[in-house]
């Protein structure tokens, strides 16, 4: 039977505890005023072939159609945080890792088009090496035309790795490993 079963007087009151499952990941995207490419964002991040996550999309005080665009998506793995005011990126993320409950948290931003096996290969990727807490990814910046303007490759070599060079918006990292408590 699903959930507990109360007698008030002569009223059967059955209270019902619907468990939520805590997903395996967290995605969060900062978005202020970035409807140009928010919509094809919100879809590389839906459309992944690693479905076990939680899309916690921060919209920032948008003034243009960013809010609309993100309300047009009707997935139950959304969760819709709105600031009552700009309060910038770095704010905002901080906001969205409050707000997770995946042992993984990924960032994506709001012009970001993501590879559909991106979580999927990252999360094995942690899973299969529990010594590691973080990685990330290639990417390819484009203009806003479409052209490719440079590209931030993988990093095999260790040596380069000592350089710091994460891409901002590409990282996904394990939750436990890499925060404190306050």
């Amino acid at each position: 039977m699903l959930g507990n079963t109360f007698k008030a007087g002569f009223i059967l009151i059955i209270m019902s505890k619907k468990r939520q499952k805590t997903p395996k990941l967290s995605v969060i995207m900062p978005v202020y005023n970035g409807e140009r490419f928010l919509e094809e964002s919100i879809r590389s991040v839906l459309n992944q072939t690693f479905k076990d996550f939680e899309f916690i999309i921060i919209n920032d005080h948008s003034t243009d159609n960013s809010l609309k665009i993100i309300k047009s998506h009707k997935d139950r793995r959304i969760r819709l945080i709105n600031n009552p005011k700009n309060r910038g990126s770095a704010i905002s993320i901080n906001t969205g890792f409050r707000a997770a409950k995946g042992k993984y948290l990924a960032i994506s931003t709001q012009d970001d088009v993501s590879h559909p096996k991106r979580f999927e290969m990252e999360f094995d990727y942690l899973e299969k090496h529990p010594n590691i807490f973080l990685v990330g990814t290639s990417a390819i910046y484009m203009d806003e035309n479409g052209k490719e303007v440079r590209r931030f490759r993988k990093y095999d070599n260790p040596k380069m790795l000592s350089r710091n060079q994460i891409s901002q918006s590409h990282f996904f990292l394990e939750r436990l490993k890499c925060t404190t408590q306050d």
